[in-house]
């Protein structure tokens, strides 16, 4: 496993990186290393896990395609609803945070995670003032940065 240490962020723009061209390099990159994510991020040991898991039943005819989780997880302790983003915009981050409680409504009793490849405070702030039941993760290919409370304290990973 990873080491583990508790940091201080004076500039958050720092937690942007460009690793990852597209959404499903990102994807792909978690899932070749599936077993090392599971236990370096999550802390915990997988069982299983499925990409583009469908939730609920169909959409309407306006929207045919079923919603999908992008990464879930079957592991020891609980289960884990991943949704990744690679985003050009920090709003796409809070868009996530919808996304998630619905898919969460839906799966019941599993732990939701947001991966981003770029941090947004204003994010981490939300989760945190609505007490949202959802892990806030910044993500790269060395280090893991997860959002723990106010004051950009960030529990960081090296992987």
């Amino acid at each position: 496993m990873g080491k583990e240490e508790k940091i201080i962020i004076d500039d958050i723009t720092q937690l942007q990186n460009t690793s990852f061209d597209k959404e499903k390099i990102l994807l792909d990159y978690i899932v070749e290393h599936i077993g090392f994510f599971v236990e370096d991020v999550l802390d915990d040991k997988l069982i299983s896990f499925e990409c583009e898991k469908p939730t609920g039943i169909k959409q309407t005819r306006f929207s045919p395609r079923r919603k999908r989780v992008d990464i879930y997880i079957v592991a020891e302790k609980q289960n884990y609803i991943i949704e990744l983003k690679n985003p050009k915009y920090v709003s796409e981050n809070r868009k996530a945070i919808g996304q998630l409680l619905d898919y969460g409504r839906e799966l019941n009793n599993t732990q939701m995670i947001l991966v981003t490849t770029l941090f947004d405070i204003d994010t981490a702030k939300t989760i945190e003032y609505y007490n949202l039941p959802i892990r806030y993760v910044y993500f790269d290919k060395d280090k893991s940065l997860e959002f723990k409370e106010s004051g950009h304290s960030i529990t960081k990973r090296e992987l």
